[in-house]
């Protein structure tokens, strides 16, 4: 990923979340559908957020204050990997709020110091969902805040087959979200400065607003027929970002620019790809309008999608 310093995405820092964990003997324990309570011989698990395997250096959540994720806790009774279910885990959606470092609003304790587990976690948390593997969530379509576009960009991660330990258990977590970058740049007739004064606003175009999640692959795919255009916040004077659902645009409208009251608009086919940024760069021209854009990405996009805007 390229950093852009006006946009509040991922930075590279190691986050703990903390949740009690006892190790009880067999006369401790209670009924198996009971979790027991902590006792003198509770400790402490390490959860460390980290960027996963398969994206782009510096994309750890550079959480904020009062931001809540989601857990589930599936116990192992063999080799076999068991399955994260709809309802009835171990522990199951259990919030985690950020205050500095992860709390849970219940102590997530273990029955004796030998038994394995899978972890998943998933931002941001919501109060219910049918199944962890089909999370139907919908894509804020007015994306002008930081607020909303935290919401929107979706984060799942996993820890497969652990056992009590005082080490930190890393999750790598992953963006499940595409992000659209669209800087603007003065060109023929225009000055930066005059540009970043102007009522300005930016859009994309018709996109599939509403995703199926699967918490367990860290997986999301376009859901049902919902569409909008999303507006895109202003992250600096001249840079608008959004994080949108993984689908293809082919040869449609794209985006969106609405300067000084005129309409300009840009028709692409592009796939947008999960834990991908695509950054369009749009010079403006006062005399005749015309945009050219180009497009990178955190994992590289060779394909130059310039041309001009009608």
């Amino acid at each position: 990923m390229t950093p852009l310093p006006s946009i509040p995405h991922k930075k590279a820092h190691t986050l703990c979340a903390t949740l009690l964990l006892a190790l009880l003997c067999g006369s401790c324990q209670q009924e198996s559908n009971k979790m027991p309570q902590p006792d003198s011989n509770s400790w402490v698990m390490r959860l460390s957020l980290q960027p996963s395997a398969g994206t782009a250096e510096g994309e750890a959540q550079a959480f904020e204050d009062g931001d809540q994720a989601g857990i589930f806790v599936v116990k192992r009774t063999g080799d076999s990997q068991p399955v994260l279910l709809p309802r009835g885990n171990y522990a199951h959606n259990v919030r985690l709020t950020y205050h500095g470092t992860w709390i849970s609003d219940q102590p997530i304790l273990w029955a004796d110091d030998s038994a394995h587990a899978d972890i998943y976690l998933y931002y941001p948390h919501v109060a219910s969902m049918a199944s962890p593997r089909h999370w139907e969530a919908d894509i804020p379509t007015d994306q002008t805040t930081n607020g909303a576009r935290r919401q929107a960009d979706i984060l799942a991660g996993s820890a497969i087959d652990i056992v009590p330990a005082r080490d930190d258990i890393r999750i790598g977590v992953r963006h499940l979200m595409s992000r659209v970058v669209v800087k603007m740049k003065a060109g023929k007739g225009i000055t930066g400065e005059q540009l970043g004064k102007a009522p300005l606003e930016v859009c994309l175009d018709n996109l599939a607003t509403r995703v199926a999640v699967d918490i367990a692959t860290a997986t999301a795919t376009t859901q049902g027929t919902a569409r909008g255009d999303v507006r895109m916040g202003r992250t600096d004077s001249l840079t608008f970002t959004a994080y949108v659902a993984p689908q293809q645009v082919t040869g449609g409208r794209f985006i969106t620019i609405l300067y000084n009251g005129d309409r300009y608009t840009l028709s692409r086919t592009i796939t947008l790809q999960a834990g991908t940024s695509h950054t369009a760069t749009v010079t403006l021209n006062k005399i005749d309008g015309n945009m050219g854009v180009s497009v990178t990405g955190w994992n590289t996009d060779p394909t130059d999608y310039g041309g001009a805007a009608k």
